[in-house]
């Protein structure tokens, strides 16, 4: 079996709300999570507010303050592997209280599956020169598979009464509805009465026919009309005459014996006008057409193209083909055109759990779902509430030893995390500057406490927040780097600011794959010992029942208890010493950075609570502990478990346990670890030292200097062309709030022809022209009309015609380079798009490449031939844009 691809990304669940009018955006900073969770009503990792395990953490209308949560996002590449989605929000009524209460609740779920593989170790050092070593089979490297669980999502209804809800793309599997505007048009063979006689029907492309030889006096492309399979209406059997075409087979395709098919060049129109999908022999447009779906049609698809985005059709599903195509001809042949479908996003099943098969892949940041109800007994009404966790069932702690191992190999550069040991000494000096930075002699504090930060969390601080010294000495240049960091663990308790010196011994830089501070606990207690456990600590129990109890308790938490509870006793209980861990408490100490990151780095291996046997004994284990009065209330808190269960359905299969045994991660401890901004090309590229967190939002003096230098030009000639592409503005725009996109101008004429070097027909090309002139055309004047915004909507649209030429198809950043010319820098149109988007010094790069290896524009530029540059960068009919290079050329020279 091919293995699961690995995780190149991550992302959190959602983005930090906005303020003001200011949009949503990206979180680099795991305290904004920190925050939001401290504040949430219950459901804190790994311990609840009712003092029982809890695998992950709750996001509800306390966490909306922080966090827009109008989505949820998948938090890591992966597939999904199943979910559950209720018709109708479940309910169950109280009467413990006499009046009865009604309370609402969402089972939904989507489970994802990860694999997380190390990072290959470096290339041993070569042979020397002359000396050969035997080539070396890739080692297979470690890996672990984990899983993201989303529970308490919206149910069906709630996205029928939405019907503008984007909805998640995994729930289509392989049906789709052929599109609206798909366009190929229903057409056939005539049926005359006489050669070239009266029209008596149109024998619809795909139609199986049988006919004879006429008379032999009479003209041989004259075949007389047996009979259609399926029959034509109003079409009686051995009536008229049919042309055959030539003997190419293109019109009436023979298949012997006397048996033909209407082939794909029938082009006799049938009336009314049908458009839809052609269903074909094969996966290309020359192939024979069998049919046509009419829009609307449902079909079931194979879920990866044969070839140039033909998929096989493997049934249709709701509606029928014209002709009706046989399930013969559908089981050695039928081919469709994916782009002229559209998913139907619609679960495959409702109310119970549902497998995905084969898995589907789903991207960091994709929609996984939205938040559905959930109302606990305690609460007046249902709130909007989001369940998140992550568990692994593999040997979780043999993989990070491994994983540690392989730090202590990697690279430097490719730390991103910095560690600020307890008792480091931060400079807390006022008004520290450049110009008078902070000395390591000058007062200061010490920490309590260790503290990681992420690199791109101290990369995106404001600049009077970062100081940067440089001294040579000896022809050694070294650099000292402060930062001002808030929040740092006070020895009081209490938080402080100050500048901490970046050193590589004293506050060293870290790799991820390091797990530095993580823990491990393995916790023994039960659900019962847990829960008496609280009960004890709340008060609730008399004298009598602490000493039937004390074995329980002792068990259960508190200094002498479970694992678990000893170990967030000596993290949360810390600062109040009372031998309790309340709701409050575990508030209070995530509201404390030091605190939360110690408790984020816990992994704990307990029974899911998703997990119980058919008895729901752990369950019934609490029975003894309800008054008389709950009795009646438990009993309904009980089928709600019953009803959330999901470990059964999914136990032996993708690596889940089949006991329920599993270990936990906190979502927001993986994720500061993990969380990047995105790739560095540049550092993949080799053009910087180490990976930059943000990317450039523009190319500086510098770097056209540098650029100069290696190609033997002026700078000003490198600019110059930039001035005349873009007018030298900053190369990027938001065409969607808070996310970068660099400049783009789409080319419609280049969507033409990339198309059809796809395999796209004419006739294809041409419906499309005619159906949307603006996305794909001929070039003619007005080939780039619209407003920036207009480009990236027409670029949006054309991709859901076909990604790769859509991108390729744009013309893109700072010196406006053709994305056909990827295959210099990128393996893909992709990663194109995504290296555009992140970082201006990629659009020099890609502008370098396209300047030497496509066009070879050196000399030109050397020798100032501006005519020359102009028609090898534009075309040979370029106008006058050999004048606006040389134009800004010469004020560059003055004005520079």
């Amino acid at each position: 079996m091919e293995k699961q691809k690995k995780v190149e990304r991550w992302s959190y669940p959602f983005k930090a709300k906005g303020t003001g009018n200011a949009p949503s955006s990206e979180v680099t900073d795991p305290q904004v999570y920190y925050s939001a969770l401290a504040k949430a009503e219950s459901g804190y990792y790994p311990i609840a507010s009712n003092g029982l395990w809890h695998g992950g953490v709750h996001f509800d209308q306390n966490t909306a303050a922080f966090l827009d949560q109008s989505s949820v996002r998948c938090i890591a590449d992966g597939v999904v592997v199943a979910y559950r989605i209720d018709e109708t929000y479940k309910k169950l009524t109280y009467t413990g209280s006499g009046t009865p209460k009604e309370v609402t609740y969402s089972t939904g779920f989507v489970l994802v599956k990860h694999r997380l593989e190390l990072p290959p170790a470096p290339v041993p050092v070569p042979p020397p020169a002359g000396e050969t070593s035997p080539a070396a089979t890739p080692p297979v490297e470690p890996d672990l598979t984990f899983f993201s669980l989303y529970m308490h999502l919206m149910d069906w209804q709630g996205y029928q009464d939405k019907p503008d809800l984007e909805r998640p793309a995994f729930w289509a599997g392989d049906t789709r509805i052929v599109k609206q505007s798909a366009p190929d048009k229903l057409m056939g063979l005539r049926v005359r009465a006489t050669a070239n006689g009266a029209v008596l029907g149109v024998l619809p492309r795909g139609t199986l026919v049988e006919a004879g030889a006429p008379d032999p006096d009479a003209n041989p492309n004259w075949l007389k009309f047996i009979r259609a399979t399926p029959a034509v209406e109003g079409l009686a059997e051995n009536t008229g005459f049919l042309h055959k075409g030539p003997d190419n087979g293109t019109i009436l395709q023979a298949l012997g014996e006397g048996r033909y098919i209407v082939n794909h060049k029938a082009d006799d129109p049938i009336t009314p006008v049908k458009k839809g999908a052609n269903i074909r022999s094969g996966a290309n447009s020359n192939s024979t057409i069998l049919g046509l779906l009419p829009a609307g049609t449902q079909v079931r698809i194979a879920p990866t193209a044969t070839a140039q985005s033909y998929h096989k059709l493997l049934a249709i599903t709701g509606g029928s083909a014209t002709p009706d195509v046989s399930a013969e001809q559908l089981a050695t042949g039928g081919y469709v055109w994916a782009k002229d479908l559209e998913a139907i996003r619609e679960p495959q099943a409702r109310g119970s759990v549902f497998l995905v098969d084969p898995p589907v892949p789903i991207q960091a940041g994709a929609l996984v779902g939205h938040l559905g109800k959930y109302q606990a007994a305690s609460q007046s009404e249902a709130h909007d509430l989001l369940h998140l966790e992550v568990f692994s069932c593999d040997n979780v702690d043999s993989f990070i030893t491994q994983s540690r191992a392989r730090a202590e190999q990697l690279k430097p550069e490719q730390k991103t995390l910095l560690k600020i040991p307890a008792e480091t000494k931060v400079i807390t000096k006022d008004g520290a500057t450049q110009a008078n930075p902070p000395l390591i002699s000058d007062p200061g504090q010490a920490t309590a406490y260790d503290m990681i930060f992420p690199l791109a969390v101290l990369n995106a601080l404001s600049a009077e927040k970062k100081i940067t010294l440089t001294t040579t000495a000896g022809g050694t240049t070294t650099t000292e780097q402060w930062w001002k960091l808030d929040n740092l663990p006070g020895k009081d308790g209490n938080p402080f600011s100050g500048w901490v010196k970046e050193d590589e011994i004293i506050t060293p830089r870290l790799h991820p794959w390091g797990w530095e501070g993580f823990d491990f606990i393995k916790e023994t207690s039960t659900s019962s010992e847990q829960y008496v456990c609280k009960l004890s600590a709340d008060g609730v129990l008399d004298v009598g029942e602490k000493t039937n109890y004390k074995a329980q308790i002792n068990e259960g938490g508190g200094t002498e208890g479970g694992p678990i509870q000893k170990r967030l006793y000596e993290v949360i209980d810390v600062d109040i010493k009372d031998g309790r861990l309340t709701p409050d408490e575990i508030r209070h100490a995530l509201s404390k950075p030091w605190h939360a990151q110690s408790i984020s780095r816990l992994i704990a291996q307990y029974e899911s609570e998703w997990y119980a046997d058919a008895e729901l004994s752990k369950w019934k284990a609490l029975d003894c502990y309800m008054t008389a009065e709950g009795e009646a209330d438990w009993t309904q808190e009980k089928s709600r478990i019953r009803e959330l269960l999901l470990w059964k359905e999914l136990g032996g299969k993708h690596g889940i346990s089949e006991t329920g045994e599993a270990y936990h991660f906190s979502p927001v401890g993986i994720l500061s670890f993990w969380t990047s901004p995105g790739r560095c090309y540049c550092y993949e590229q080799k053009i910087v030292d180490s990976p930059c967190q943000q990317g450039l939002k523009d190319i500086n003096k510098e770097h056209f200097e540098l650029l100069a230098e290696e190609l033997g030009v002026e700078r000003e000639v490198l600019r110059a062309i930039a001035v005349a592409e873009t007018g030298d503005k900053t190369p990027f725009k938001e065409y969607v709030a808070g996310e970068r996109h660099a400049l783009i101008l789409y080319e419609r004429h280049y969507m033409r022809r990339l198309l059809l070097a796809k395999g796209m027909s004419k006739s294809e090309i041409n419906a499309l022209s005619e159906a949307e002139p603006r996305i794909v055309h001929t070039f003619e004047s007005g080939y780039s009309y619209g407003t920036l915004d207009d480009q990236y909507k027409r670029l949006t649209r054309a991709r859901e015609i076909d990604e790769d030429s859509a991108n390729m198809s744009c013309s893109w950043g700072k010196f406006q380079v053709m994305g056909e010319y990827y295959r210099h820098l990128y393996k893909t149109p992709k990663e194109l798009v995504e290296a555009q988007n992140r970082c201006a010094l990629q659009h020099l790069q890609y502008f370098k490449v396209f300047l030497t290896e496509e066009k070879n524009l050196t000399t030109p530029m050397q020798n100032k031939n501006w005519l020359l540059i102009a028609q090898k960068y534009n075309g040979a009919s370029q106008i006058g844009y050999n004048e606006k290079i040389q134009d800004a050329y010469n004020d560059l020279k003055v004005n520079w």
